[in-house]
């Protein structure tokens, strides 16, 4: 998804280059090589982004939940969330692009790098949802309900790839807009 929004390699051949041997000249040229790289670097820079902003999350939400409420702050996650995701799956692949290339908002990677840092900003949610079973269970408890927790997270991380590259064979941006559309309903 990410080079989709970036956009075709430069000095790499496309669909229409033919000839074999050609294409494998393109393929190998200097400025192909040095384009493949810098969509490899940028899409370190969208987990980058993400990450460091999840980061940012987890020392915001829980002062925030405690001043203003767990339930509060997990509803503030979830659109963040849903916004997150909705704001990736409309993003166009360049700045430039024309109302006919793609329905979306023109932004191109910088764009998806903002989104993705505006999702993350809303994914700390596991430290409220931490204080949600100190507040909710006795101290007896707790530990089957933080193994619930954990087993939610150990799902999402083995399940979620699975299902999104299922997703995904309809279009890069499918899984997005079903995380989307589940973030909604969740909201």
């Amino acid at each position: 998804f990410a080079r989709l929004v970036q956009g075709d390699a430069k000095g790499c051949p496309t669909d229409l280059v033919q000839n074999e041997t050609l294409r494998h000249l393109m393929l190998h040229s200097d400025e192909c090589q040095k384009s493949i790289q810098e969509i490899k670097a940028n899409t370190g820079i969208l987990s980058t982004a993400y990450a460091s902003a999840s980061f940012i999350s987890t020392l915001w939400m829980p002062i925030f939940s405690d001043k203003f409420g767990r339930r509060l702050a997990i509803m503030i996650s979830i659109f963040g969330s849903f916004f997150g995701f909705l704001g990736q799956a409309i993003t166009c692949p360049i700045a430039e692009t024309t109302s006919s290339q793609c329905v979306g908002i023109p932004g191109g990677f910088y764009f998806l790098v903002f989104i993705r840092f505006f999702g993350g900003l809303f994914g700390g949610t596991a430290t409220v949802a931490s204080a949600f079973v100190v507040d909710l269970y006795p101290q007896k408890e707790r530990g089957r309900q933080f193994a619930r927790i954990g087993l939610c997270a150990i799902s999402a991380f083995t399940l979620g790839p699975s299902i999104g590259g299922g997703l995904a064979q309809f279009g890069l941006r499918v899984p997005l807009f079903v995380a989307s559309g589940f973030s909604f309903v969740a909201m």
